[in-house]
């Protein structure tokens, strides 16, 4: 049984009916909710996947990571999936502002609002992983930066936008999908469906195939290689002093090492708010390049993106 519209429909309105339910349980976890799809529709669970991450790319579906993988203490990771439907998320972040003062409050035995909660437990959130208080925790904070998402940029989860996404996201993955309002599929998207080019444009400049050392350049070759040599000499804040966030981003971007960046901005080493932003609206450009579909390697690193992009969501939260 392949990915259909039928399908997609069906994934998306369980993951939405159960966001309204307004209880613990209403930000789907990904283990439990796999494999319910998988037994309810009879495809393999790498295919229900598939059909989430289609969602995800979409803008129809909001990912959280609510439990973070650790081989050491062998947990899996845990992601939550939530319809990006702003009366949907609004609900949810007040219910799960309520419930994470309760959960506090049964730990710790004392009272505190949301706000209080978030900000003191949130430099201890890697203790707290795999915690019923640190799950809320994961998804009170990124309920309340989605819901601010969804107000600023309401036009990249429009109808409009989410139905072009998934019409041309059909090409590639070779099943037919028909929008509910009227979109326009780029020729580009429609040749990209029959070849794969890596030479498709990404913010005025090529991304790189990996094993394409000389496409690998931010704005020209002589500032690019006097950056990769001080790269490997200074520190990062020294690299960003020197540089500036703009193109030290664009770089690890068009080396494809999103993980690289993540783990910087995890580590609270890039934590201004503008800072942040610029580099949420990196990956929002990241993700329309992809959408013509010719970067094999781009396609390749979506799962450290969408990781990425939470982190970024995450700290944009404690932002100054």
């Amino acid at each position: 049984m392949e990915i259909t519209q039928k399908i997609l429909d069906e994934i998306y309105s369980e993951i939405a009916a159960r966001n309204k339910e307004l209880a613990p349980g209403s930000v789907v976890h990904s283990d439990s909710f796999i494999k319910y799809m998988a037994s309810s529709t009879g495809l393999p669970k790498e295919s229900v996947k598939t059909a989430i991450a289609i969602l995800i790319e979409s803008h129809k579906v909001l990912s959280i990571e609510i439990v973070t993988s650790d081989e050491k203490r062998r947990i899996e990771q845990i992601d939550g999936y939530v319809a990006a439907d702003l009366a949907v998320v609004r609900n949810l972040n007040s219910f799960f502002k309520d419930h994470l003062v309760k959960a506090y409050e049964f730990q710790f035995h004392k009272r505190a609002g949301s706000a209080q909660i978030v900000r003191e437990l949130f430099p201890m959130i890697k203790s707290l992983n795999n915690t019923e208080l640190g799950q809320v925790l994961n998804k009170t904070i990124m309920l309340h930066e989605y819901e601010r998402l969804l107000e600023k940029e309401w036009r990249a989860y429009a109808p409009e936008w989410q139905e072009q996404r998934l019409a041309e996201l059909s090409l590639k993955y070779g099943f037919h999908y028909k929008p509910s309002v009227p979109v326009n599929i780029p020729q580009q998207v429609l040749d990209a469906s029959a070849a794969v080019n890596l030479e498709e444009p990404f913010s005025n400049s090529r991304i790189p195939a990996k094993n394409d050392i000389k496409t690998e350049r931010a704005v020209d070759a002589p500032q690019y290689k006097e950056f990769a040599d001080k790269e490997s000499q200074y520190s990062l804040q020294r690299i960003l002093n020197i540089y500036g966030i703009d193109f030290f981003v664009k770089v690890q971007f068009r080396k494809y090492k999103f993980s690289y960046v993540r783990k910087i901005i995890e580590d609270k080493q890039i934590v201004k708010k503008k800072d942040l932003l610029f580099i949420r609206e990196m990956i929002f450009k990241v993700k329309e390049s992809d959408k013509l579909g010719r970067d094999a390697n781009l396609q390749s690193c979506r799962d450290e993106i969408n990781r990425l992009e939470r982190a970024v969501t995450h700290a944009i939260y404690f932002s100054v």
